[in-house]
């Protein structure tokens, strides 16, 4: 997923996990089926684009996070 915020950091916020950063745009690994997604809408996050991960993605995602 890719999203646009002002905020400067989401540490400490459980759920997404950041993956890339450019200025106010974010990457981050999203359980859409959770509380995740709206846990960034809700500290102002608007959500750019979203793609399906293979299992392969998350797994180097998680390792590298």
């Amino acid at each position: 997923m890719i999203f646009r915020s002002h905020r400067r950091t989401f540490r400490g916020h459980r759920g997404p996990i950041l993956q890339q950063r450019d200025g106010d745009r974010y990457r981050a690994l999203v359980d859409v089926t959770g509380p995740a997604l709206d846990r960034l809408k809700s500290l102002g996050a608007d959500q750019i684009a979203a793609t399906p991960v293979t299992l392969e993605d998350m797994f180097i995602g998680l390792t590298q996070g």
